[in-house]
């Protein structure tokens, strides 16, 4: 994923307490841009849980499009 990717544009981000929601567009050299949802959860000033969200099928297609 680390080659495919371009960059992001952060769209929001929202705070509550330890918990940090990103909302953003994941850029891909092959692919529209990819709305991406990312929860973080802070303790002591550390990530300690994170889970990211999207809908993977415009990428895969771009990707194995040109495979």
């Amino acid at each position: 994923m680390s080659r495919m990717m371009t960059g992001i544009q952060i769209v929001r981000m929202l705070v509550d307490g330890p918990d940090v929601i990103t909302w953003y567009d994941l850029l891909t050299r092959d692919a529209p841009p990819t709305p991406t949802v990312n929860w973080m959860h802070v303790e002591d000033g550390r990530i300690a849980k994170i889970r990211v969200a999207f809908d993977p099928r415009p990428i895969l297609g771009g990707a194995a499009g040109n495979a």
